[in-house]
């Protein structure tokens, strides 16, 4: 299981901190991979099209949301969709090329 949290307690932390801390405090007694951003380390990484952020917007389920940023996460997600071709895959996602044409 994939474990994406977002908060902004993040903010003041070093990245490589994160994740023990948030472990800690989760026993799941599952394998969980766990990966933490503050909000807006999650909405820039998914407009730079990071593979792991566009899986957890298309295929995620969010447990806590006060904020709505999922429903901001999904909108974002659609416009990529639209202006790039950007579309799943089995394996990945696709990006529609743009021919270039010569003059």
């Amino acid at each position: 299981m994939d474990l994406l949290i977002v908060n902004e307690k993040f903010k003041s932390m070093n990245p490589l901190e994160r994740i023990p801390f948030v472990l800690q405090y989760i026993d799941l007694n599952l394998p969980v991979d766990v990966v933490c951003y503050t909000s807006s380390e999650f909405i820039n990484g998914l407009k730079k099209m990071m593979l792991f952020i566009l899986d957890a917007v298309e295929y995620g389920v969010p447990i806590i949301d006060k904020k709505n940023l999922f429903k901001q996460a999904k909108r974002i997600l659609e416009k990529l969709k639209q202006e790039h071709g950007l579309k799943p895959t089995r394996s990945g996602w696709m990006i529609k090329s743009k021919a270039v044409h010569k003059p």
